[in-house]
């Protein structure tokens, strides 16, 4: 396989950022040690961990599912950047809108009868904030990348079809929280013109600056480049549970 661009960028944009809080943030009594609201119960054979509560305030967020444990709500959020390239790299991206519609008809013994059904009608992507797609279950669509210069026998542009099975709405309010530090939840399909130094959509800080994220993937889309015929980066959102 050959390997396009550096692996690693020769300039990081900063350091680590460490976060500590002031303040003692564990206590010990005998065998039982509690630190930030964990409680580790150390014994001779092993140790145990799990998380307790000295009231019902969790009961909301999850259910008990054995002695003092308790399987709390969450979801798991996967970003993939994939490489799909259909006869060269400069490809396109496009959708294929879905939506209902009426026509007459002929073949009905009712006078003024409808034929209901749907049509497509295709939309280039040109804009890499036009290729960030929020899925919508009122305004169906199929996601395709293909080569405008590449045919089948019948003329069509050979393509791929995205199909995401494993699509969830994010349910925080943007730029409020730890959100920014996964602004690539935010879509389920974002396509990017490729840039050496866009090379992930985040990084191993995200989880402690937030507040100003090392990567900012929002940022990648932000710029207005063009995505028609360019060398384009795809990035799928994906979740499990």
């Amino acid at each position: 396989m050959t390997r396009r661009g550096q692996a690693f960028q020769n300039e990081f944009k900063r350091g680590p950022i460490e976060v500590e809080p002031n303040g003692k943030r564990y206590s010990i009594h005998h065998n039982h040690a509690e630190y930030m609201g964990w409680k580790f119960f150390y014994r001779m054979s092993s140790v145990h961990n799990y998380m307790t509560s000295a009231s019902d305030q969790e009961t909301a967020y999850g259910t008990q599912v054995h002695d003092h444990i308790n399987g709390n709500l969450h979801t798991h959020l996967v970003n993939l950047k994939v490489d799909i390239d259909i006869k060269g790299r400069t490809n396109r991206f496009e959708t294929w809108d879905i939506a209902p519609t009426t026509r007459p008809n002929a073949y009905s013994a009712k006078e003024n009868d409808k034929y209901h059904m749907t049509k497509y009608t295709r939309d280039v992507k040109d804009t890499e904030l036009a290729g960030a797609y929020k899925f919508n279950f009122e305004t169906p669509k199929y996601l395709l990348f293909y080569n405008e210069q590449e045919k089948n026998a019948y003329g069509n542009p050979k393509a791929y079809r995205i199909v995401n099975r494993g699509m969830v709405k994010q349910l925080f309010a943007e730029g409020e929280g730890n959100e920014p530090a996964a602004s690539w939840a935010r879509y389920q399909v974002a396509v990017t013109k490729y840039q050496e130094s866009e090379r992930r959509s985040s990084s191993a800080y995200a989880y402690m600056d937030s507040s100003d994220p090392v990567v900012q993937f929002q940022n990648f889309i932000d710029k207005y480049e063009s995505i028609v015929d360019e060398v384009c980066s795809r990035y799928l959102f994906i979740f499990y549970s």
